[in-house]
């Protein structure tokens, strides 16, 4: 049913300096950026048989959408999704993907990445079949000044047909992530170099800012 797929908690349990350190890792702003892509992309993987059918019945194709405003950052991807069982540990840094031959090898991408750019983020996703929808809000200083080691996901029946990841930044760090024309021009640069085979072969559209 239905409603065993739903999920209360998800643990975010880390020692609150090691998420403050994320902020000063020395990190690139286009790698941190691929994170996100990296995800989508091995989600697309994973169902792509069902998704290429899918595809086909809504006339469209997989893409992923990356809209970069100077108050927040926005990642959608129609994918496959993420599942029940990768949503539970997805937001506890350093449990590792159910798939570890993959783009995410290591589990760590999303949530590094997300604090990096930002101090608040949301995630809201429905998997493939699933038919719920899922949304989960990190705030680093509230789960650090406040130690919490769990967060409340809230849950939604929605149409089984649906798909999608869509990740929204806030709170940006004015040091790491790329507001400005010049670092967005360079974002586009570097992941138009970073995904080029999958860009030339049409397994994925990426739109940054439109474009």
């Amino acid at each position: 049913m239905t409603e065993n797929k739903f999920i209360s908690q998800v643990s975010v349990s880390l020692d609150q300096n090691v998420y403050n350190a994320f902020r000063n890792l020395q990190y690139k702003y286009w790698y941190a950026m691929s994170e996100f892509v990296d995800n989508a992309i091995q989600s697309y993987i994973d169902n792509k048989a069902s998704l290429d059918s899918l595809y086909e019945i809504e006339s469209s194709t997989f893409s992923i959408r990356i809209d970069i405003e100077p108050n927040y950052i926005r990642i959608f991807d129609n994918a496959g999704g993420i599942s029940y069982e990768n949503f539970i540990k997805a937001f506890k840094p350093g449990k590792l993907p159910e798939n570890r031959e993959g783009l995410n090898e290591f589990g760590m991408g999303m949530k590094v990445a997300a604090v990096w750019f930002c101090d608040l983020y949301q995630v809201r996703s429905v998997a493939l079949g699933e038919g719920v929808e899922r949304i989960v809000e990190f705030d680093r200083i509230k789960v650090t000044e406040q130690g919490l080691e769990d967060l409340t996901v809230q849950n939604k029946t929605v149409s089984k047909d649906l798909h999608y990841t869509e990740i929204v930044l806030s709170n940006l760090n004015p040091d790491n992530a790329p507001i400005h024309h010049k670092q967005i021009e360079k974002l586009e640069k570097h992941l138009s170099d970073i995904y080029r085979n999958y860009l030339r072969q049409g397994v994925v559209e990426i739109i940054l800012n439109g474009d």
